[in-house]
């Protein structure tokens, strides 16, 4: 927690919508890194034409606490006298830093709003990133995004993206919002021990902002990284943990690529509009459980696309997924071809109004696909038949209807299991 505090009212920030606050702001900022102190902002509309910045001031990080929703920065893009687009930039230098003594950094309760920016393709909220890439000593990108930081309370709409984060690590997302944003958190490359609570990310509710392309809620995927004298590596999001979270009316409202070590539990994701809610491509180690999870058109709820290499630990387990009852629409869809997955698990999910509950057509390897249970969809709860399984076990799964439980393509092998299966047309 930052020691001392500075008020931007002794800097000449009025916060009053009309002034422009961006030099005010930058002067006492700068006083605030100087002593890693917290800048507090008045109650008001703090109008800014040209990015607010904070970084690093010989070894110290500056904070920042607004006075709740009556503290808005707003972006003016109007008069924007850079050629950055983001209004709110949290910046780590290339430097190597020594990790375990930086102070914790905590930013929050105020609004970022952005106004005037309907032609700008690229706007951004909040952003976290570094100055530039640095190398470590076997010539990779080394990471010095944000530590032990806390962004909470927050809330930015009317961009392209809402809140744009580099890298991040020990960086706790509390109570953040975002609305009218295409994207409303991007975490490409985001990597370690990331922790997103209580988060809502609507897109549909807010209309006034371009709506370029697809959207999504929130989007985690990898990147390639340059290595000195050598071939390029991947470098992959992993460790976010996204509790009792909302999103809704995206596209995609989670989309996860190569994805590590990643929860997803008791939030809501609700009418996603012409792409699947969740969708999962080569990623690893991920958990996605007590959610509420509601599609609409003929989307699927979560896709899990075929992995380009193989993959393990995957658990679908305890959500409530609900459909629109549209032609063809899928509950969880295992789509085809690919390479294979290992240690899979679907569990304890309800699935009501899909055309197709649970439709496998990859090859699965040593994983259980038990005590689903459905009612009110319109084809077999369960269909295997293009599915290609190893070592698994289907047992007690259950719909109310009266269709078939499990769809075969043909014999299962000896090494799966299957058995306490019922429907509405008994066992199978």
């Amino acid at each position: 927690m930052p020691e001392g505090v500075v008020q931007a009212r002794d800097y000449g920030v009025r916060c009053d919508g009309v002034t422009d606050d961006s030099a005010a702001l930058a002067r006492a900022e700068a006083a605030a890194a100087r002593g890693g102190f917290l800048l507090m902002l008045p109650e008001g509309t703090c109008r800014i034409t040209r990015p607010l910045i904070f970084a690093e001031t010989a070894g110290s990080f500056p904070s920042m606490q607004g006075a709740g929703t009556g503290t808005v920065i707003l972006a003016d893009y109007r008069a924007w006298h850079s050629a950055d687009h983001a209004a709110v930039e949290v910046v780590y230098p290339e430097a190597a830093q020594d990790l375990a003594a930086r102070a914790e950094q905590i930013f929050g309760n105020f609004l970022i709003e952005g106004r005037n920016n309907s032609g700008l393709p690229d706007t951004v909220g909040l952003s976290l990133r570094r100055t530039a890439p640095a190398m470590n000593a076997r010539g990779q990108e080394a990471f010095y995004g944000p530590y032990l930081a806390r962004f909470e309370n927050i809330e930015v709409f009317h961009f392209d993206t809402c809140y744009a984060v580099d890298e991040a690590s020990y960086t706790d997302f509390e109570s953040i919002a975002g609305s009218g944003c295409r994207v409303g958190f991007d975490g490409t490359g985001s990597l370690i021990n990331d922790l997103m609570h209580g988060a809502r990310f609507d897109f549909g509710s807010v209309t006034a902002t371009s709506r370029r392309g697809a959207t999504t809620g929130l989007l985690l995927n990898g990147r390639t990284v340059p290595v000195r004298g050598g071939a390029p590596e991947y470098e992959f999001p992993q460790g976010m943990d996204i509790s009792d979270s909302v999103f809704l009316n995206y596209s995609v409202d989670l989309d996860f690529e190569s994805a590590l070590s990643t929860d997803v539990h008791d939030s809501i994701i609700d009418f996603s509009l012409g792409g699947p809610a969740i969708r999962l491509f080569n990623p690893q180690a991920v958990d996605l459980h007590d959610n509420y999870i509601h599609v609409a058109a003929s989307a699927a709820a979560i896709e899990v696309e075929a992995p380009s290499a193989p993959q393990r630990a995957l658990w679908i387990r305890d959500n409530d997924l609900t459909g629109s009852g549209a032609r063809g629409q899928m509950g969880i869809d295992f789509a085809g071809g690919g390479s294979a997955w290992s240690d899979v698990h679907v569990t304890g999910n309800h699935l009501e109004q899909f055309a197709a509950p649970i439709v496998v057509a990859q090859a699965l390897r040593d994983g259980t696909i038990s005590d689903n249970d459905g009612s009110g969809n319109t084809g077999p709860f369960l269909d295997l038949s293009q599915a290609a399984l190893t070592g698994f076990t289907i047992e007690n799964n259950h719909t109310d209807d009266r269709q078939p439980v499990v769809r075969l393509g043909g014999a299962l092998p000896a090494s799966v299991t299957m058995r306490g299966n019922t429907s509405g047309l008994g066992a199978q």
